[in-house]
């Protein structure tokens, strides 16, 4: 099997890019749960949801690993009964695992939203798209699931039974999540364009949101290999494309997703290298109204009582002390509707 893998370009092409993409995310994600945790002392519902999703890519690779093992470029016809069985098992569950990764990336990013944002017209629109993609996600995973009855026809050729069209049913999830993809790439855009940050912080935080842009020419570039794997009579000598495609579909979402977390770490290690698109040290600012420094820490990793000058007792997480050494509260970013949660973001203070 080794020497037959070995010689066989297919099926090592799937296991390269899918366990390199899939330990990129996941290094990436380390670094977030570092920094949300270790130096901000904050664990939201946004890195829980990431934390997640890539758990199910390291599922999808495996599946996809245990594919290239079984069936990838080879003929179906060439394969034994008992091949056709152990290549068509883990094919089944990477796609499940696809989608509910893409899923938990989306619901990821929405919830990253709404910590950010204090606009009323971003955070009705998060809640609506939340409802949307919950919908949609429940949707393109059940349809998965249950894509034959009985579910073991799948894989089982033996056992009568009946399918959805393949083709029909994997355009209409791939068409749900690239509509989704742009409207949660588009929904920030027109309040951080309006945002008066000198022009280095502007072109940093841009780059950060209109990652989401790149993981969307990404699903559309899948797209052709999608057709053919749903309509191919020979999945094993066909699919490697799809495999390879949905790999780092899934990888980059969740990478493009982290990296907007990580720059109070990478201030650590390299000041010099972030000083010209960081804040600069000022002093500490007043915790009052709508910002995160009265909202009770119930989604943090520990958390302190303080009380204001007017003795109202508020819940203020170790975050917001973390953000109050470094940045204060301005004008135009109030007006905007950003809150100081935006400051997390690379190029997203002033």
């Amino acid at each position: 099997m080794a020497d037959e893998l070995g010689s066989n370009s297919r099926a090592l092409s799937v296991i390269v890019w899918s366990t390199v993409t899939v330990a990129i995310a996941a290094f990436v994600v380390i670094l977030r749960i570092i920094t949300r945790w270790k130096i901000l002392n904050f664990l939201g519902k946004d890195d829980w949801f990431i934390l997640v999703a890539v758990v199910f890519s390291i599922g999808n690779t495996i599946c996809m690993c245990l594919q290239a093992i079984w069936g990838f470029g080879r003929h179906f016809d060439t394969l034994l009964g008992y091949q056709i069985d152990m290549f068509l098992h883990p094919f089944y569950f990477s796609i499940i695992s696809y989608d509910v990764a893409l899923t938990l990336v989306k619901l990821s990013i929405l919830f990253l939203y709404l910590r950010i944002f204090d606009s009323s017209r971003i955070r009705y629109g998060c809640y609506i798209l939340l409802g949307v993609v919950i919908t949609t996600g429940s949707f393109i995973v059940l349809s998965s699931i249950f894509i034959c009855w009985p579910v073991a026809s799948f894989w089982d050729k033996s056992i009568p039974g009946h399918c959805i069209p393949f083709a029909h049913l994997w355009y209409s999830h791939s068409a749900l999540n690239i509509l989704t993809d742009l409207a949660i790439f588009v929904l920030p855009l027109k309040t951080i364009y309006g945002l008066k940050l000198p022009r280095n912080q502007k072109i940093s935080l841009c780059f950060v949101f209109t990652l989401g842009f790149f993981v969307c020419i990404i699903s559309v570039f899948r797209i052709p290999f999608l057709k053919l794997a749903a309509t191919t009579p020979d999945p094993t000598w066909n699919n490697n494309g799809i495999a390879e495609w949905s790999c780092i579909e899934i990888n980059a979402a969740i990478t493009c997703a982290s990296l907007s977390t990580l720059k109070p770490l990478l201030s650590r290690l390299f000041p010099n290298l972030l000083s010209s698109f960081g804040p600069p040290s000022v002093d500490q600012f007043s915790a009052h109204g709508d910002i995160e420094g009265t909202r009770p820490a119930r989604e943090t990793v520990g958390g302190n009582m303080s009380r204001t000058s007017t003795g109202t007792t508020v819940v203020q997480s170790d975050t917001d002390m973390i953000y109050q050494e470094h940045f204060t509260e301005t004008s135009d970013m109030a007006e905007k509707g950003v809150s100081p949660r935006l400051r997390e973001i690379p190029g997203g203070s002033t």
